[in-house]
């Protein structure tokens, strides 16, 4: 590959070249790529660096005699600038020099595992709008996200492909290291690739909490328990639980909400509570309550969605943060359960109560509240959402005790 100062200068210039109007073929004029020799070596300038300043000049003259690049020493043998050769054949040859992959055949490739992982049938999943935008990179010749385009680790953006799509099409609760072992036969390898699984569900998908994304598809670290009391009873196979009659709440594990064969509810609400010490602080009024804790994930919209269908005639309501993540967690419930829940203890007559406990909203919290109000999903929160930003506030369900 020859020494470090000639692999510098090829590959500077031919960073120029592949980010240009030239390599995508959209230019009008004929462009040049150059770059100025002190500008690549601070130290070229240097009178005191006269080793150095005659080494470059070695360097770049045997670049010029293999027809890689071209440039005019001034008079005291200073080379200023040099300039690509770009005709197909130096191309070329620079890049099988410098054990470069060019950009295009990168493209290529990029295009061609895309198209692998992309489902016509399923085009509105997080990884799909995924798919299309990293196309629509490629098109536009802008990098395609998390591709590391220095090392070129195909193996592991493949793999990032291959886990999203996994845990979209995961069904039953599972172990983080067990879902691991499953897709890649390697208790590990999902760990190093979870990140980037988070980043694309929550930038394409509709998920406002990148923590909690993963246990929405039922991958999760420890097992999911759903804590519930208040007037209501649950049986289990022909074991019939009276919550009403117990003091506190109750706690069922993956495995015993299984069992559940009825959930029968005596008082006329379902209030799902996002925090854990408001759903304890929580009086009941006649009310059967359940700890949401944020963004549900499968296990708990089912047993939701199964109290609905035995109780259909309840009203379910939804206790959360009067906050930009409260409201898309109420959204989210509603969308994914297809339950009609109300919001309840969070509209601008509570914020009115308690404003001497608000918050002020930071900078991406009104940006996130504006986008908010151009979209259908909550102009029913639209006068709640217009008070906060006028008010600049918000508050935390904890503070509220009614």
């Amino acid at each position: 590959m020859g020494s470090k100062i000639e692999a510098k200068v090829l590959n500077a210039l031919l960073d120029l070249y592949e980010n240009s109007k030239t390599f995508t073929g959209d230019n009008v004029n004929e462009q040049r790529f150059k770059i100025q020799t002190s500008k690549l070596f601070p130290k070229y300038d240097d009178d005191s660096e006269y080793a150095f300043y005659k080494e470059v000049n070695t360097d770049l003259e045997f670049l010029k005699t293999k027809g890689f690049i071209s440039y005019k020493s001034e008079k005291n043998g200073k080379i200023k600038n040099v300039m690509l050769n770009t005709n197909d054949d130096s191309l070329s040859a620079i890049y099988a020099y410098l054990h470069r992959t060019s950009r295009k055949e990168t493209q290529t490739d990029l295009l061609r595992l895309l198209d692998s992982y992309t489902d016509s049938s399923d085009v509105n999943s997080p990884l799909q709008h995924f798919i299309t935008e990293q196309k629509i990179r490629i098109s536009k010749n802008k990098n395609v996200e998390h591709f590391d385009k220095e090392t070129q680790d195909f193996v592991k953006f493949e793999d990032i492909l291959k886990a999203t799509r996994a845990v979209l099409q995961n069904e039953d609760e599972t172990f983080i290291r067990d879902f691991s072992i499953k897709v890649f036969n390697d208790s590990k390898r999902f760990e190093n690739l979870q990140s980037q699984v988070r980043s694309i569900l929550t930038q394409y998908g509709d998920y406002d909490d990148k923590e909690t994304v993963l246990s929405e598809y039922g991958i999760v670290k420890t097992p999911t328990y759903v804590c519930v009391k208040g007037n209501g009873s649950i049986t289990l196979g022909v074991q019939e639980i009276n919550l009403s009659g117990l003091q506190g709440d109750i706690a069922f594990s993956t495995q015993t909400l299984k069992e559940i064969t009825n959930i029968s509810v005596f008082g006329s609400r379902i209030i799902t509570i996002e925090n854990l010490t408001s759903f304890h602080n929580y009086k009941n009024q006649n009310d059967l309550v359940i700890y949401l804790g944020g963004f549900h994930n499968t296990v708990k919209r089912d047993f939701i969605c199964m109290m609905y269908k035995q109780n259909p005639n309840k009203v379910f309501l939804h206790f959360g943060d009067i906050d930009v993540g409260g409201f898309y967690i109420l959204n989210h419930l509603k969308k994914r359960t297809d339950i009609p829940f109300k919001p309840l203890n969070m509209d601008k007559t509570i914020l009115q109560k308690y404003k001497t406990q608000t918050k002020k909203l930071t900078s991406e919290d009104k940006k996130r509240i504006n986008k908010m109000l151009g979209q259908n999903d909550f102009a029913e929160y639209a006068e709640t959402l217009n008070y906060m930003i006028t008010h600049d506030c918000t508050l935390e369900q904890e503070v509220v005790k009614e």
